[in-house]
């Protein structure tokens, strides 16, 4: 039984999003390294231009749980978690480029038997810029979520419970392609995408991929009859892992 004694409203401009997992306190360079990168060049072409938008966040909430630990019943222990999360939501929109990030820190402090601090990191980023207009473009994605990792483990479905089933996973995407128009007789896009999943635990495996894929389909000449056709190469590697995934399909 868990009896949540203070609810906060949602900061305005942030997406509600269930909080998942619990970690230690980690530096923040491995992650704004991962994260800047994809978004500074989003951001490149528009920047000078965009409108930017700044909101400070602040959330407290106190709660009681009867099993903190997600435990047997004769093994539980009670505790009063508070929990003080600080964040920032930024925005900005310019004529060809929009970036938006939200990000929290999750402080959780326990009380009785389970006492302590945990912290936990929340991001989620995503930005697109016409590098060329009507031609080249980026789009660039990045996030820090907390997950259960074993199905057959306690399942928490928040970062309040000190559970040992949760891993920290963080996450980023950039995709620079090129689109077009070729008048009212069609329209074609290639795009090349990078990405890369790592978590806090090490017996996960870490994975990057890479994927190109093209794409052609008919303009509003054709009424009657339409037409067009993709092609996609997918690759993924697994960290510590003798193998990758590959992958090519087409349709027309």
């Amino acid at each position: 039984m868990a009896v949540t004694m203070v609810k906060p409203e949602t900061a305005p401009g942030m997406r509600s999003k269930p909080a998942r997992g619990r970690h230690r306190v980690r530096a923040l360079s491995y992650w704004v390294a991962a994260t800047l990168p994809p978004l500074a060049m989003t951001l490149a072409a528009g920047a000078h231009a965009a409108e930017w938008k700044i909101t400070p966040t602040v959330n407290l909430t106190e709660t009681y749980t009867d099993n903190v630990r997600l435990a047997p019943d004769n093994q539980k222990q009670s505790s009063f978690i508070t929990a003080v999360s600080p964040g920032v939501d930024f925005s900005a929109v310019g004529a060809q480029a929009r970036m938006r990030v939200s990000y929290q820190m999750q402080n959780l402090y326990y009380t009785r038997d389970a006492n302590g601090i945990t912290t936990n990191h929340l991001l989620n980023a995503d930005g697109n810029t016409a590098l060329v207009k009507d031609l080249f473009f980026l789009d660039g994605s990045a996030s820090i979520t907390q997950q259960n990792q074993n199905p057959f483990g306690p399942e928490a479905n928040n970062n309040l419970n000190l559970s040992s089933n949760r891993t920290e996973v963080r996450t980023y995407r950039a995709s620079p392609y090129f689109k077009h128009a070729f008048d009212n007789q069609a329209s074609a896009e290639l795009r090349y995408t990078h990405d890369s999943v790592t978590s806090s635990t090490g017996g996960l495996n870490d994975s990057t991929g890479d994927q190109v894929s093209l794409s052609v389909a008919s303009g509003t000449a054709f009424q009657k009859v339409k037409w067009g056709f993709h092609y996609d190469d997918q690759k993924s590697t697994f960290k510590d892992a003798f193998n990758s995934l590959e992958s090519q399909t087409g349709g027309a």
